[in-house]
């Protein structure tokens, strides 16, 4: 199954919406908080889409849009923020990594 991304909005308010064959299979949504940090507030998957890795092809498409936009996200969601946290490549986008390496 072929997955498009699209942004809808911008990186202050929006959301990333993945689709197959003009159909919505998932969604997630992300907001501006502060300067620095985009809260993912929702992250959806289409019932009967599931276990298809549609998740983690939209929190790949926000961490290029965070690292592009010198970002770091702030995963509000729980499911966003265990995708995120068993991820070693997403280490460097957290609010949490960096947080703790101002501390180190």
């Amino acid at each position: 199954m072929e997955i498009e991304i699209v942004l809808l909005n911008d990186l202050k308010n929006g959301k990333l919406v993945a689709s197959s064959n003009n159909k919505n299979v998932g969604s997630l949504s992300y907001s501006l908080n502060g300067i620095k940090n985009v809260d993912i507030n929702d992250l959806t998957i289409t019932e009967g889409y599931e276990k298809q890795n549609i998740e983690i092809e939209l929190v790949d498409a926000l961490v290029e849009l965070v690292r592009n936009n010198r970002k770091i996200i702030n995963p509000i969601n729980s499911y966003a923020k265990l995708l995120l946290e068993m991820n070693d490549e997403y280490k460097d986008v957290l609010s949490v990594a960096k947080i703790k390496q101002v501390i180190a």
